[in-house]
């Protein structure tokens, strides 16, 4: 099935143990990764083709620059500089055909397997937080061949594992339907509300398969 993807990405920082050195980057870090990914695919495959897509397409920007004072039992007082990012999907012929819109940005078209993996994979790498440290996450719209919606969230967690939660459409309760509860009618379905969880590393079998 074609499902077309739109993304919300919240500004965000990274906490991973190799993300406070001064000199890490994560435009570095991610072009890295991508070319590590193309190195393991097969060449003219579908899973080089989803890397390097992301690989051209994923964009970071730098939003702000904060320190934050902290104590060091055996340094003393420090300072730590945090650094705030966002993430662009940039447009790109392919993806503006697909998608049928001018301006793609943000816009994925997954068939079989989807692009937005390679970038995920990466973030379970890096610990992405929130501006006040909490856990980070973005959401996406999607829309399949039939028009049907449904919405995706997905949160990073503290060790890595990703967290996925998808709503579908529903029919909301009758409100006549609940005041004759007491009659024995069939209770009112509940959303379809869909939780699942990726442990960091499992993604790279759906990438490179």
């Amino acid at each position: 099935m074609i499902v077309t993807w739109k993304f919300s990405f919240p500004e965000m920082t990274f906490s991973g143990p190799d993300c406070n050195s001064g000199a890490w980057d994560p435009i570095e870090s991610f072009k890295k990764h991508t070319t590590d990914l193309l190195d393991q695919a097969e060449e003219g495959s579908a899973a080089a083709t989803d890397i390097k897509e992301m690989h051209d397409r994923v964009h970071f920007l730098k939003k702000d620059v904060y320190e934050e004072e902290y104590y060091d039992e055996e340094a003393g007082n420090l300072t730590r500089e945090w650094q705030i990012w966002s993430i662009e999907l940039l447009k790109d012929d392919y993806s503006s055909s697909m998608v049928g819109k001018e301006d793609s940005t943000n816009y994925v078209r997954s068939h079989g397997s989807n692009p937005i993996n390679v970038l995920f994979d990466w973030l379970q790498t890096v610990c992405p937080k929130t501006r006040r440290l909490g856990d980070w996450g973005l959401s996406a719209l999607l829309i399949d061949e039939y028009e049907k919606t449904s919405i995706c969230s997905f949160l990073f967690l503290e060790d890595g594992t990703m967290q996925e939660c998808e709503m579908r459409p529903e029919t909301p309760p009758d409100a006549e339907k609940d005041e004759l509860d007491d009659f024995d009618l069939p209770p009112v379905k509940p959303p379809k509300i869909f939780v699942s969880f990726t442990a960091k590393g499992d993604l790279k079998k759906y990438i490179l398969r």
